[in-house]
């Protein structure tokens, strides 16, 4: 009869053993994804930088010029206002030879900052299409936590932070909590960042960061982003003149933010 019990605990122990490991298995798939193909290329990417040194200038006043919430050096010598120009984004382009150039600022700043767009239900916003791409019980406390742990306050800390950990591998022994965070990191990144050759960190008087994207399709372009009171402002161009370090310190010393 001891035996007999003893078989019996053995078997319930077991089985209990097997539920636990089956359902941590379970929750262990449910929030990993595979490593993107593209993990080491765009943590490069990221790695890329340098820091310029901004220190603020003040132009005459003829020399300036407004654009949305931008007054800085008038850079738009030979452009033309485009008539397509909406609530979102104020275009101007200009015409040399065979190229065309472009300068598009953006007035709906609400898909530039990252982080916030990580913690707001994990949706980028592009345009008027809206991309929701995380399991509905991440919540906004699980990513704002993940932020927090690693002491990530704006966007360059978290573009610093992807180009060393593009890609976090969980373990079948990490806590809830961590698996939903990496699980909701690893996922967004995947989905939201882009592929970028190189960005320079603005820093000083202004901060904020020029992303270099496009080159590996030979058609460059340039996202200017100003960080100012919690709030960032940018505009996108393809004018060659931002492949230039003095050009681009010189335009920067000159932008006030309106």
């Amino acid at each position: 009869m001891k035996n007999k019990r003893t078989l019996i605990a053995i078997i319930i122990a077991v089985v209990v053993l097997l539920i636990l490991v089956g359902n941590k298995l379970l929750t262990y798939y449910r929030y990993t994804i595979p490593k993107p193909d593209t993990a080491l290329e765009v943590a490069n990417g990221f790695k890329n930088y340098k820091t310029i040194k901004i220190t603020k200038r003040s132009l005459p006043e003829k020399e300036y010029i407004k654009v949305d919430h931008f007054k800085m050096s008038n850079f738009l010598e030979g452009y033309e206002l485009q008539e397509n120009s909406s609530n979102n984004y104020i275009s101007y382009k200009k015409k040399v030879d065979d190229l065309a150039y472009a300068v598009q600022f953006n007035t709906d700043n609400t898909n530039i900052e990252m982080t916030k767009a990580f913690v707001d239900h994990g949706t980028v916003i592009y345009g008027d299409e809206i991309s929701s791409f995380l399991k509905g019980d991440l919540t906004e406390a699980d990513r704002e936590g993940f932020l927090k742990k690693n002491n990530i306050n704006n966007d360059i800390d978290f573009y610093k932070f992807i180009g060393n950990n593009y890609f976090i591998n969980s373990s079948i022994f990490s806590d809830l909590e961590t698996l939903k965070q990496n699980y909701a990191f690893n996922l967004f990144v995947e989905t939201a960042i882009p592929k970028i050759d190189g960005w320079i960190i603005l820093e000083g008087d202004i901060t904020g960061y020029i992303f270099n994207v496009g080159t590996k399709t030979n058609l460059p372009a340039y996202q200017i982003c100003i960080m100012d009171n919690d709030k960032q402002y940018s505009f996108l161009t393809n004018d060659i003149r931002f492949s230039d370090e003095k050009f681009i310190t010189e335009l920067v010393s000159s932008i006030i933010i309106e």
